[in-house]
C-alpha cells in the first residue's frame, strides 16, 4: 500500500507542471467537450447530450466549469482525473 501512495504522489507532482504548462492549448474536440460540460453544469441536459462525443469527459468537467474560468485548464484537469 505504501508503494501505491508513492506512485500517486509522484503522479500528482509530475502532472501539475504539465497541466499548468499546457493550459493555453485546446483543440476543437476539447472545445466541444467544454461546451457540453457547460450545458451539463447549467442543467441543460437536452443540449448536453451529443450523438458524437461520449458523456464521461463532459460529466467529469461539468463541476470544474464552476471552479475554473479558463476552458483549456478545465479540460486538462478533467482529462487528468
Amino acid at each position: 500500500m505504501k508503494l501505491r501512495n508513492q506512485f500517486t504522489l509522484a503522479y500528482i507532482v509530475l502532472l501539475v507542471p504539465i497541466v499548468l504548462g499546457s493550459s493555453s492549448m485546446l483543440n476543437s474536440d476539447g472545445g466541444s467537450y467544454y461546451l457540453l460540460a457547460r450545458h451539463w453544469a447549467a442543467g441543460q441536459i437536452d443540449l448536453g447530450i451529443s450523438g458524437y462525443w461520449g458523456p464521461l469527459l463532459s460529466w467529469v468537467a461539468a463541476p470544474l466549469t464552476h471552479i475554473f474560468d479558463e476552458p483549456a485548464l478545465t479540460m486538462r484537469i478533467a482529462v487528468a482525473i
